[in-house]
């Protein structure tokens, strides 16, 4: 039994938090926060299909993930996420959750109100930046290096086109399956 609570500390220490602090208290509270709202939308209107959501969240956990491997991480460095410059455990909550919720939440209202695309990628995009400016000044969530809120803004516009393309292809697929349109 020892040995297996070793192994366990050997794998935690790495990616454990420097301090529990705001910035933690701040990724718990968004994970409950956009995950109460993720439920409360797909359990209330089921706009999105439960097998796009998991598409929409299987895409985003890779996207963030890769995203943070490619610009945080050396040789580019770009910025640090919550207390360690190579991610930690909180960093799970935050691509799992409040990243991939918050796109999912955006895509819901994208087919909710059916808006003008250019007009509505630009709004989330300056929604999510904003919410990224408040993470930074008043918890703490980045470190920047080189990155700054303009750069965080133009890729929320890729990340919100992206994810509409997606979106979009994946029902126009399943319309021509449903349909017996063959490829």
């Amino acid at each position: 039994m020892d040995n297996i609570v070793e192994i366990l500390y050997k794998i935690y220490k790495p990616i454990a938090p420097k301090h529990f602090d705001k910035n933690e208290w701040w990724i718990i509270f968004l994970f409950f926060f956009i995950g109460t709202i993720v439920y409360y939308l797909h359990k209330k209107s089921r706009l999105i299909a439960t097998s796009e959501l998991l598409l929409i969240f299987l895409f985003n956990i890779y996207f963030a993930s890769l995203g943070d491997y490619i610009l945080a991480m050396k040789p580019i460095d770009l910025y640090d996420t919550v207390d360690l410059d190579s991610g930690e455990l909180f960093d799970i909550p935050l691509h799992t959750v409040v990243y991939s919720g918050t796109i999912y939440i955006a895509l819901h209202f994208y087919l909710l109100l059916n808006p003008k695309k250019s007009h509505y990628i630009v709004f989330w995009a300056l929604l999510l930046t904003l919410f990224e400016w408040i993470s930074v000044h008043f918890f703490h969530l980045f470190t920047y290096k080189g990155w700054n809120l303009i750069l965080s803004f133009l890729f929320y516009l890729v990340v919100i086109t992206v994810n509409l393309i997606l979106l979009t292809g994946v029902r126009k697929s399943f319309s021509k399956c449903k349909s017996g349109t063959k490829y």
